[in-house]
Parts: structure tokens; C-alpha cells; sequence
């Protein structure tokens, strides 16, 4: 064998050898090393550390783990304690955590036992998790009311120091009033008020049924930051019965100005005839505010009933112009429908006999949130006797134009206005080819010098 053949062997070896070792060690990770626990769970899990999780548990998908499932999820390596129910001493933080949230997949006395030993923990993470796990066990089993009195108590006691998050996972498992009485304790609270009104209003959603509507009003009543009203005025408005939308239309006509935005939307969320005609009324009436009416123009309940108020003849011009101003500012921050509502609702008024509201018409239904048939709508506009209302139509026009619909602009080559003329033919010259000649050719003898000085460039 000569030497090439001999390196080349040995290359060969190592390679091999180097794989060998490689092929073991991430063997070992993959089987979970019971000597590299750490690498272990990063295989896994992905999870490095104390993972936050939120109190709404998943009871309504009842979607199982995403790690793999583990045969004896109350089991584990052994220890010095001999009992399966106790946390075991060698477990980190982060190995508790994962285990308290896969002990919801196998539903027991034992795992109940070893959750509930969890909840003592000063582990604010870990407390979540056997909170949310206990809950995923016991709803619709036959551990339900047993758990649930658990909850409950936790969320009465004093000294528990996640009593507002054991009320908000009590509530999304009962999902009915067995948990009233204590949320009403929650609101009743003197000292740390704000604290304990988050967690029972947060609580009344999960829940969110007629029985709330009084307790939801109790916290209306109070002085309590805008987050907190905005919860209760959109749990209202889920509940949609008589009683709430009675304290929903009250808001709407004497609270505060915040108030009465946030009653109006879950109103207009329900976007029924009697909810509208509700908000239809004080808009007529010129009760609602500048902020309310923004608020409104983002729904689609509400672009639709503006809409109708835009047309009829009581409204009058200058509420129809500070409408239609309201309309414009809310297009970019309204979803696709509520803007295809708005341009909708809005063409009438491009045959409007007032100028001025022409003029604002034309600039929602040019804002580019259009379709190919909205040009029929602008192209009869760049022939109006109104200068302004010409010079509209032409920036209405631009975000449609293409190949093979500049023509319009171009014949505005001969508009009697000097801005109306050059914007339309700057805005077409790129698209002029042969057909345009016979016009360019005309056009060379035009008193307009920057028209001439174009068109000579067009030509040459």
C-alpha cells in the first residue's frame, strides 16, 4: 500500500471515530441522560428556567401538553423521599414548574394530592401552574367540586398571596354564580381597592352571564382606572340582556365623555337593530362627543349608522363635514370591512349638492381602500364646474391608476386651472405611448409652458 493510500485510510478512521462519539452524545440527550438533567430539559422542553403562565388555563380546548408524555407523571428518578406524593428535594424550580403543569394529563387522587402541596410554594410560577392544572383536572370530572372549593378558598384566604388569580381560574372553571359571592367580597374591599376591582372584573368575564350585571354596575360606580370600566362596560355588552343594556345606554347619554366611548362600543359590538337605534338616537341628538363618535366609526355597527345619518336632510352641513372628517381619520385604523363600510356608506354624498362635502367624500373614497369600480365613482368628478372639487377627484383618482386607465387624467391636459392641469398630465406622463400622439402634437402650441416643455419630452 503506498503512502497516499495509507493517509487516506486514516482520514477515513478518524471521521468514523469522530461520529461515533458525536452519534453517542446526542444519543444520550435525546434519551433524556439521567446524568444531564439540564440538557435534558432543554431537549425537551426548550425551557431554561421559571416560565410565567397566565391564569386563563385552557379548559375550553382541552389541549394536552406539547412535550412528550411522561407514563408516571408523578414519578421521577429516585430520592431521599420515599413518598410519591411529596415535591421531591432534588427537583430545581424550573423541573417543578413542568412537572405541575404535566400532572393535568393524567387526572388522580395522587396528582391532586402533589398540586396541592405545590400551591404552598413561594414560587409565584409555580403557583399558577398547579392553580391551572388543578382547574384543567377537575373540570367536568368527577374531582369538580372538590377542586373548586379548593379554589374558592384559596381565594378567600387572607393569607394566600395569589387569592386573585385563584378567584379568576374559580371563575373560568364554575363558568356560573357559585363564585358571586366571593368576587362581591372582592369588590366590597376597602384597603388596596383598585388591586382587588382587577381581579373581580377580570373574574365577572369568565363568568359573563345576566347574574353579573349587578356587580359589574357596583363597579361602574366606583372611581376606577379606565382598564377597569373598559372590562366591565365590554362584559355588559356580552351579556346583552335588558338590565345591561339599560345601564350601557345610561352611560351612553350622562357619563363621562371615557364612559360613554366605551359603552358606545359594546353597544355597537352587538350590532343588533335595538342597540343601534340606541346609538343612532344620540347621535342625532348631538349627545355623543367628538371621541365617542371616532370610537363609533371604527365599528361596523357604526360606519353604518353615520351612514344613515349622513344622508338624511335634518343632519346639517356642518355635522355632516365634522363627520365625514371623522370617518377619513378612522380609515387607517379600522379593519377591511369597517373601511369598505365607511366607503360604502359614503358614495351617496359624492352627489351631494354642496361642494364642500364633495369635496370630503371624495377624499375617503380616494384614500386607496377601494376596488376597481370605485374610479366609475371619481371619474365623473374630474369634470366638475368646482375647481376644488376637480383638484380632489384627481388625488381621488391616483391610487387606482394604471396602464390602462390614465387617459382621464391626461385629457385634463386643458383643465382651465393650472394646478388641476399639471398634476393630472405629470401623474399620466408615464403611462403615454403612440395612441396619445395626435393629443401631444396639439398640445405643443398649449399657453401652459410646463405643459409644453412636458409634451415636447413625451414627443422626442
Amino acid at each position: 500500500m503506498d503512502r497516499k493510500s495509507i493517509l487516506l485510510t486514516i482520514t477515513f478512521a478518524g471521521i468514523i471515530f469522530v461520529g461515533v462519539i458525536v452519534y453517542n452524545i446526542f444519543d444520550d440527550r435525546i434519551a433524556g441522560n439521567p446524568h444531564d438533567k439540564k440538557s435534558n430539559l432543554q431537549t425537551r422542553t426548550g425551557e431554561t428556567g421559571q416560565t410565567a403562565e397566565l391564569y386563563a388555563f385552557p379548559i375550553a380546548q382541552a389541549k394536552k401538553e406539547t412535550e412528550p408524555v411522561d407514563n408516571n407523571p408523578g414519578e421521577g428518578p429516585p430520592n431521599k423521599s420515599s413518598d410519591p406524593e411529596q415535591p421531591r428535594e432534588e427537583e430545581d424550580i424550573s423541573d417543578r414548574i413542568r412537572r405541575a403543569r404535566k400532572l393535568r394529563q393524567e387526572p388522580s387522587k395522587k396528582n391532586i394530592a402533589l398540586l396541592k402541596k405545590f400551591i404552598g410554594s413561594e414560587n409565584r410560577t409555580l403557583v399558577l401552574s398547579a392553580l391551572n392544572s388543578l382547574a384543567f383536572i377537575g373540570k367536568g370530572t368527577e374531582f369538580e367540586d372538590e377542586i373548586l372549593t379548593l379554589l374558592q378558598d384559596k381565594a378567600k384566604d387572607p393569607d394566600f398571596s395569589q387569592r386573585g388569580q385563584a378567584l379568576i381560574i374559580a371563575s373560568l372553571m364554575a363558568e356560573d354564580e357559585r363564585v358571586l359571592p366571593i368576587i362581591n367580597e372582592f369588590i366590597a374591599r376597602e384597603d388596596n381597592t383598585e388591586s382587588y376591582i382587577r381581579y373581580a372584573v377580570a373574574a365577572l368575564a369568565a363568568v359573563g352571564n345576566p347574574a353579573c350585571v349587578d356587580s359589574l354596575e357596583k363597579i361602574l360606580d366606583r372611581a376606577c382606572s379606565p382598564e377597569i370600566h373598559q372590562r366591565a362596560f365590554h362584559t355588559l355588552g356580552k351579556i346583552n340582556d335588558a338590565q345591561s343594556t339599560a345601564i350601557l345606554e345610561k352611560h351612553l347619554l350622562s357619563g363621562t365623555e371615557q364612559n360613554q366611548a366605551y359603552s358606545a362600543w359594546a353597544l355597537a359590538m352587538n350590532n343588533t337593530p335595538g342597540h343601534n337605534e340606541i346609538l343612532y338616537q344620540a347621535l342625532a341628538a348631538k349627545q355623543l362627543g367628538q371621541e365617542t363618535i371616532g370610537v363609533l366609526s371604527r365599528s361596523s355597527a357604526g360606519a353604518r349608522i353615520l351612514g344613515d345619518l349622513l344622508v338624511e336632510d335634518t343632519f346639517e352641513i356642518a355635522d355632516k363635514i365634522s363627520t365625514l372628517e371623522t370617518l377619513e381619520k378612522s380609515l387607517l385604523l379600522s379593519t377591511g370591512s369597517v373601511r369598505s363600510n365607511i366607503i360604502e356608506n359614503v358614495e351617496p354624498l359624492l352627489d351631494s349638492d354642496n361642494y364642500e362635502i364633495q369635496l370630503h367624500a371624495l377624499k375617503i373614497v380616494g384614500s386607496g381602500f377601494g376596488d376597481e369600480e370605485t374610479l366609475d365613482l371619481i371619474s365623473p368628478k374630474l369634470s366638475s364646474p368646482d375647481t376644488r372639487v376637480r383638484k380632489t377627484a384627481v388625488d381621488a383618482y391616483l391610487p387606482y391608476l394604471t396602464e390602462s386607465n390614465y387617459k382621464p387624467l391626461l385629457h385634463l391636459i386643458w383643465d382651465e386651472d393650472e394646478a388641476v392641469r399639471r398634476k393630472a398630465f405629470s401623474s399620466a406622463f408615464a403611462y403615454i405611448d403612440d395612441s396619445d400622439r395626435p393629443l401631444l402634437e396639439k398640445a405643443l402650441g398649449h399657453q401652459d409652458e410646463f405643459i409644453r416643455n412636458q409634451v415636447f419630452q413625451a414627443l422626442n
